[in-house]
């Protein structure tokens, strides 16, 4: 995070935090005012204002309009997926709500999951067997319907990215890329599957006995992290 003093950095951290929940939940612009209204962070408006362009100077946070809110750059997402995934590794219980979708994974057959996992995380979602015996995907409608953007040309960029993206993936999977497994997640054109600045990718692996599974789900950059970390790692405690 910024240079700060301790106690000032904490508070910062928070604002910051806060201010990518209510910047994910409600799609708009989060302001000071909104902050002081919404949250108690023992600070009057002006001095969230200082620490939302300090925040702002540092990388964190931009600002479309001079008197306008402020929304979370690449570098804030990364920050704040990092943290929720530690934080979610450490509270198992939380993950109980997901049991029920790894299981049907034992019970169904690949494409029958892959949709029901796409259904639940609300993303364009693959299922890729290691092996390369067979793969799945779903969820392209919740992808294109969930975009906050307008421009043609950006759905055009995207569906030719995921047309190329069984070669992506193998080419990953030889490069040894993808290791070691675990729980990743890219912000923007870092991810190595599809580089658009408009999207996150959240990943992992799983032993299924034999063969690993791939499991991918191609999302907004402005979506629910928590909720599909959830169903990522549910997969992961419950079943394999």
């Amino acid at each position: 995070m910024v240079c700060m003093e301790a106690g000032v950095k904490d508070r910062a951290e928070e604002i910051l935090l806060r201010t990518i929940e209510e910047y994910i939940n409600r799609g708009e612009p989060v302001s000071s005012k909104f902050l002081f209204k919404e949250y108690d962070f023992g600070i009057k408006p002006a001095m969230i204002r200082s620490e939302l362009s300090r925040l702002e100077r540092g990388g964190w946070l931009s600002q479309l309009h001079t008197s306008g809110g402020r929304i979370p750059t690449d570098k804030a997402y990364e920050f704040y997926a990092e943290r929720l995934r530690g934080h979610l590794l450490k509270s198992t219980t939380a993950l109980a709500p997901f049991s029920e979708l790894a299981k049907k994974f034992i019970t169904d057959n690949l494409e029958e999951f892959v949709e029901d996992f796409a259904d639940e995380v609300h993303a364009f979602s693959v299922g890729f067997m290691v092996s390369g015996d067979s793969s799945a995907r779903s969820g392209l409608d919740e992808l294109f319907g969930r975009l906050d953007i307008s421009e043609a040309g950006v759905f055009k960029s995207i569906a030719r990215e995921l047309e190329a993206l069984d070669g992506k993936i193998e080419k990953c999977l030889l490069s040894g890329e993808l290791e070691p497994s675990g729980l990743q997640v890219y912000i923007g054109e870092k991810s190595p599957f599809i580089k658009n600045e408009h999207l996150s990718t959240v990943f992992d692996t799983y032993d299924t006995g034999g063969d690993r599974l791939l499991l991918i789900a191609i999302q907004p950059k402005r979506s629910d992290y928590k909720k599909n970390f959830k169903a990522f790692l549910g997969l992961r405690f419950y079943i394999f």
